[in-house]
C-alpha cells in the first residue's frame, strides 16, 4: 500500500532540491560577500577589532563632526579615536565599545549624548542597528545587541539580507578603493560651510522636535547604565558631553540624574553662549562646522585635563 502519492513525493523532492540549492547558493553569496566586506577598511571594522587608542570617542554623527583626536592628542600626549557613527544611538555605541573590550582596555571614553540614546523615538530605535549584521557571531558585544526582543533571526542566515545595508559600501570601495572617509583624521569627519539664511526657520522648528523627549526608553536607559558599568569595571575614566546646538532652549536632558548617580561628569554645552544662534559655526541645526569643532573641541580637552591627571 503506497502511503504517498506520486504527485506529492515528486513534489517533496522538488522543495528538497529547491532547499539544497538555496542552503548552497546562500553559503557561497555569504562567503563572497563576507570576503569582500572584510577585505575593505571599513570605519566600523576598524573600530571593533583594531582600535587600541588610549581615548575614544562614541556618540552619534555629532560626535563623529564634533570632535577632533588630533587636537586632544597634541594637547594631552594620549592617542585618540572618533568612533562616533551618522544616525546612531546607545544600542549601537555599546555593542561597539563591549567589542572594543575584549581586546583592550582604553583609558578614557568620550560619550556624545543625543535625546535618541535615552528616549523612544520611532525609526531611530532598534532600526538603525543593522549595520552590525555582519559582525555577528564574530564579536559577542555585537550578538547581545543583535539578539535583544526585535531579534530577525532569518536575516542574520540569508547572507544577502545581513549584508543588505552594506552592499553599497562594498560596491564603493571595490571601485574607488577607500571609504568616504578620511582616516587620517582619525574617524572625524568636518564639515564645511555655514547655515545659509534661508534654513534658518527649518533650523528653529527642527530643533524643538528633537529636544522633545515624549516617552523615556527604559531598555535603552538600561544599556546606557550597562556601558556606565563597564567603564566603572575595567577603570575607565568616562564622560560625557552634550555637544552644542544652533538652538537649545527646548532640550531636555533629565537624563542627567543617571551619571549622577554613577558619579560621572556630564558637561552640558546645548546651550553655551558661544555657540547658540552663531550661525558661521554650524553647518546645519544640529552639527558643528570645522571651525565649530576647533572651538567646542578646545573646550572639551579644558574639561578632560580635570579628570586625567598625570596620565
Amino acid at each position: 500500500m503506497q502511503i504517498f502519492s506520486k504527485e506529492f513525493i515528486q513534489f517533496s523532492k522538488k522543495i528538497l532540491l529547491f532547499s539544497v540549492i538555496l542552503w548552497i547558493t546562500n553559503f557561497l553569496l555569504g562567503y563572497v560577500v563576507e570576503t569582500l566586506y572584510f577585505s575593505r577598511p571599513f570605519r566600523l571594522t576598524h573600530g571593533i577589532e583594531r582600535v587600541e587608542d588610549d581615548i575614544i570617542i562614541l556618540g552619534s554623527s555629532r560626535a563623529c563632526h564634533h570632535y577632533i583626536p588630533s587636537m586632544i592628542e597634541d594637547s594631552l600626549g594620549m592617542s585618540c579615536y572618533n568612533l562616533g557613527f551618522d544616525g546612531q544611538n546607545i544600542y549601537f555605541h555599546y555593542a561597539l565599545f563591549n567589542s572594543m573590550l575584549a581586546r583592550y582596555t582604553p583609558k578614557l571614553v568620550v560619550l556624545d549624548l543625543i535625546t535618541s540614546d535615552f528616549a523612544h523615538t520611532p525609526g531611530r530605535d532598534m532600526e538603525t542597528i543593522a549595520d552590525l549584521y555582519p559582525y555577528y557571531q564574530r564579536n559577542e558585544g555585537v550578538d547581545e545587541i543583535v539578539r535583544l526582543p526585535d531579534f530577525n533571526w532569518l536575516t542574520l542566515q540569508l547572507s544577502l539580507l545581513k549584508y543588505n545595508s552594506r552592499v553599497y559600501g562594498i560596491i564603493e570601495r571595490l571601485l574607488i578603493g577607500n571609504e568616504k572617509q578620511t582616516d587620517h583624521l582619525k574617524g572625524y569627519a568636518p564639515l564645511a560651510g555655514s547655515i545659509l539664511p534661508e534654513n534658518l526657520r527649518k533650523s528653529v522648528s527642527r530643533n524643538k522636535a528633537e529636544g522633545k523627549v515624549s516617552e523615556y526608553d527604559k531598555t535603552k536607559i538600561e544599556y546606557l547604565s550597562k556601558l556606565i558599568s563597564l567603564c566603572e569595571s575595567r577603570g575607565i575614566i568616562l564622560l560625557a558631553f552634550v555637544s552644542p546646538y544652533w538652538q537649545s532652549d527646548s532640550h531636555d536632558f533629565a537624563i542627567d540624574t543617571l551619571f549622577i548617580n554613577h558619579s560621572v561628569p556630564l558637561f552640558d554645552y546645548s546651550g553655551d553662549k558661544h555657540f547658540v544662534l552663531n550661525n558661521h559655526l554650524f553647518k546645519d541645526n544640529t552639527h558643528l562646522n570645522n571651525e565649530g569643532a576647533k572651538l567646542y573641541t578646545d573646550l572639551v580637552i579644558k574639561d578632560m585635563k580635570k579628570y586625567i591627571g598625570d596620565n
